[in-house]
């Protein structure tokens, strides 16, 4: 009797222990790769051992689906097979080993986060809110050590890359977490719950749309816009979305007429292809180091260069366009579709279409707005960032996973 009783305590602790190292998992996403990644180790140690101790995985005929959300870890392990760098392919094939987990913990234990997955994205509204309390937080005091008025908090100095410097996140990253708050707050929250309901609600969203703002982060920006346009038709609220249109028309108007200010040149004007270098901005080279990768992908189009051999071609095509930055800081290509074209070669773009399919089968077959739109952010998302080949996209990916299958 008493072996059974710790056998039950034991069970339930670990399952107690796991639930809190995936909320918190969540959470840190928008505050750092080093707590982000603790509290991943903590959850997959911490589930696995669950799992194991209560009972046996629950699926039968769900090896096809396994293997199909494996594809961004079997498509860098293939590449081992010929690449010329194996340290290098090593480390890839490390880095995405995350899915794995994800992919057996949504598909095998999906009846586990059922319960959880909303509170798991309350808690990403509240590590989005502290990462918006300690930027500006340090960054005002950056101000006031520096004799600078608190006006200067709205200048390049203190926005984009310097604000998400704070907390460690590059700037599209943290963007696309914030804006995963805001839309779940637009379309996946009960507004008939006590947290996050009525004042709190408006506050937190509020604080959450400033905060991209102030980060400049125009793929973010551009999206919530459209979102919450769609959510005002959808709700048929049309006094609002009236005033919607006319304030964002007006600041529109505003931005584009003002001589010489960085807000335009960030928001609108880079992403000209033909646009000059200012003195408020550098030019930005997102086209040329697309087309870098391009000539990449045309030495091997039909299985690739391979993770291995990836930076080092790609390296070589911005030594040609004398993209000394890109080369310096040995940038990958800033869009995921073109990434996987140039290192899996056409293979790879059939795998991420093929993926992609899956989840557009599944997200059908729940009728969830709130599941298709979160994953349309997460490809808009992939078109200015190679999103699986760095922590932050891989982790985000996986949570998306979970989501997928545990979503009611």
């Amino acid at each position: 009797m008493s072996l059974y009783i710790n056998n039950i305590t034991s069970k339930l602790s670990f399952e107690v222990l796991a639930k809190w190292s995936f909320f918190l998992l969540v959470m840190t996403l928008p505050l750092g790769l080093f707590l982000n990644t603790l509290f991943s180790i903590f959850f997959f140690l911490l589930f696995t051992t669950h799992v194991i101790i209560s009972d046996r995985l629950n699926g039968n005929n769900k090896l096809t689906k396994l293997i199909i959300m494996n594809l961004p870890l079997l498509l860098p392990f293939l590449s081992l097979t010929f690449s010329e760098n194996l340290e290098e392919s090593a480390k890839i094939l490390f880095k995405t080993t995350p899915i794995f987990f994800f992919s057996i913990f949504a598909v095998y234990k999906n009846s586990w986060f059922k319960n959880k997955i909303k509170t798991a994205f309350k808690f990403l509204v509240a590590g989005c809110l502290l990462a918006a309390v300690f930027c500006w937080a340090m960054a005002i005091y950056d101000l006031f050590s520096n004799g600078f008025p608190l006006i200067y908090i709205f200048n390049k100095e203190f926005s984009h890359h310097h604000l998400s410097g704070i907390v460690g996140v590059h700037t599209p990253y943290l963007a696309l977490f914030i804006n995963t708050a805001l839309i779940f707050m637009l379309f996946g929250h009960d507004h008939t719950e006590k947290l996050f309901s009525g004042g709190m609600f408006y506050f937190s969203f509020t604080v959450l749309v400033l905060f991209l703002v102030h980060l400049m982060a125009r793929n973010a920006i551009f999206c919530l816009i459209i979102y919450s346009m769609f959510y005002l038709i959808w709700n048929r609220k049309w006094t609002v979305l009236l005033c919607l249109s006319l304030s964002l028309s007006a600041i529109f108007i505003k931005i584009l007429l003002m001589d010489n200010n960085s807000l335009r040149d960030r928001l609108f004007s880079s992403v000209n292809l033909f646009e000059k270098e200012t003195v408020f901005k550098k030019q930005d080279k997102r086209f040329v180091r697309w087309s870098s990768s391009l000539e990449v992908f045309r030495r091997a189009p039909i299985f690739g260069v391979g993770t291995g051999g990836i930076d080092f071609f790609r390296k070589k095509e911005y030594l040609k366009r004398l993209d000394s930055e890109a080369y310096n800081l040995n940038y990958n290509s800033h869009n995921q579709y073109i990434e996987y074209l140039s290192t899996y070669g056409l293979l790879g773009s059939i795998c991420l279409l093929f993926l992609a399919g899956h989840i557009f089968k599944l997200i059908s077959q729940k009728k969830s707005v709130f599941l298709a739109v979160l994953f349309f952010s997460f490809l808009i998302a992939m078109l200015t960032e190679s999103m699986m080949v760095r922590a932050w996209g891989i982790s985000f990916f996986g949570i998306l996973y979970i989501t997928l299958y545990s979503w009611e």
